[in-house]
């Protein structure tokens, strides 16, 4: 370049800084807005997962959990006795990857202590029946003796269990057990109460010889004694575990997972979204994700955003949980898609920062 072309272009770039920062002013001020789009890279999840799990001190708990809302729908556990024996049996048809449908069984627990708590209670109702069935005919059984032990061994059984009540309500205000276990015991208390109210009676009743009293007693007794076995029965109902949804088996046995069902028909898609983007990201946006196994593209649409930030790859970002509308009953979860999240436009100025930030960031 010659003096004469310095001297000419030294002259002419004020015109053209100028004339740029005119042009950026007047597309700033233009009253469009800007096709804006985020590009992210989404998860697929389940929109329901049960989980079944085992825990400490002999608990089996089965978790229901929501993806959509982002939280437990259901919790449940089973608890058993120390020193109890159980055997959990897994149905032959259930099997990693088939489908199951609501209220198939999955699987089914027994326990030692349980049978032989209800063996017993058969056996006791037994005894009472056929004692009834003799003083209904005229039988006259009037044992003082055995009906005095018997009152004395109820009072001295719930005098121990209101001991134990007392041990275990400290545990549990340390903390050291669950509500649950000082609830089964504060419930074995209320039957020993009963078990005292049917000793009196029944020795009041030998001790005074009256027949009819008699049959009164053994027939509270009875139904003392069927009702704590209809207790063990709906209790022995817990122990079978069924299907609470559609779905499909996606593991079984792994660590204290005993196995995990999947919705299989309805899935959320987790986006990472820089924070940047905040403002922009409001529920009930469609999200376009494109599935690189099959080549298509399914729509999503924003259910909800986590109102807390994360950190991945170094990048401070956010979560919005999307629903996938239709046609994903071919996904596989755990599956990693490319995913654009629509946004309404913005203005040449939102535009402009944006591009800015971008650029400083990179």
């Amino acid at each position: 370049m010659n003096l004469h072309q310095k001297k000419s272009w030294y002259r002419r770039w004020p015109v053209l800084v100028a004339c740029a920062l005119a042009a950026v002013s007047i597309f700033i001020l233009l009253p469009i807005k800007i096709p804006f789009d985020i590009d992210t890279i989404g998860k697929v999840v389940p929109s329901k997962v049960w989980y079944l799990s085992k825990a400490e001190e002999g608990r089996i708990t089965s978790t229901l959990f929501d993806y959509e809302r982002g939280v437990p729908k259901s919790y449940s556990v089973v608890q058993f006795a120390r020193g109890d024996a159980i055997s959990l049996s897994i149905d032959g048809n259930v099997q990693p990857g088939t489908s199951i449908a609501t209220g198939d069984t999955i699987c089914s627990i027994f326990s030692i202590e349980t049978e032989r708590k209800m063996i017993k209670l058969e056996s006791d109702i037994g005894r009472a029946a056929a004692a009834l069935q003799l003083n209904m005919a005229g039988a006259k059984r009037a044992d003082v003796e055995k009906a005095e032990k018997r009152l004395s061994y109820a009072k001295k059984a719930a005098e121990a269990q209101r001991k134990v009540i007392d041990r275990l309500r400290k545990l549990y205000e340390n903390n050291l057990i669950s509500k649950q276990e000082l609830e089964v015991q504060e419930g074995d208390a209320s039957l020993s109460d009963i078990n005292i109210a049917i000793a009196e009676a029944e020795y009041k009743s030998v001790s005074t010889g009256s027949q009819q009293e008699r049959i009164e007693v053994l027939m509270a007794k009875i139904a003392g004694l069927e009702k704590e076995l209809s207790l063990f029965q709906r209790k022995t109902q817990q122990y079978i575990f069924t299907s609470p949804f559609a779905g499909r088996i996606n593991s079984i046995s792994v660590g204290d997972t005993l196995l995990t069902i999947d919705s299989a028909s309805s899935f959320v898609v987790m986006l990472p979204i820089e924070l940047k983007y905040r403002k922009y990201v409001q529920p009930s946006q469609k999200v376009v994700c494109v599935l690189t196994n099959e080549g298509r593209s399914v729509t999503a649409e924003i259910l909800r955003i986590e109102q807390q930030a994360r950190t991945i790859q170094g990048k401070q970002v956010f979560m919005a949980i999307a629903l996938v509308e239709k046609d994903a009953g071919s996904m596989l979860p755990g599956l990693f898609t490319k995913c654009r999240v629509v946004c309404s436009g913005i203005s040449p100025m939102e535009y402009l920062k944006l591009l800015t930030r971008t650029i400083a960031n990179s």
